[in-house]
């Protein structure tokens, strides 16, 4: 499929999003800006404690290949 053909599929496929008057997008792009710094603060959270975790297991891992196995 050559990519012409494949941009016209994709936008006989997309539907535009109505504009609504009434609502407040500028608090909407609030909202979701501050729910995405949540979500990224919650990744480096799990991120970090995945970090600390593998530096527990090397830690042992280390410690019986060098003071349990002769």
């Amino acid at each position: 499929m050559d990519p012409l053909s494949a941009l016209t599929q994709l936008k006989s496929q997309y539907n535009e999003p109505s504009f609504v008057q009434k609502e407040d997008y500028y608090k909407l792009y609030w909202r979701m800006y501050l729910q995405n710094e949540n979500l990224i603060a919650d990744i480096e959270n799990v991120a970090k404690q995945n970090y600390k975790d593998l530096k527990k297991i090397y830690n042992l891992e280390d410690y019986y290949e060098h003071h349990l196995i002769p």
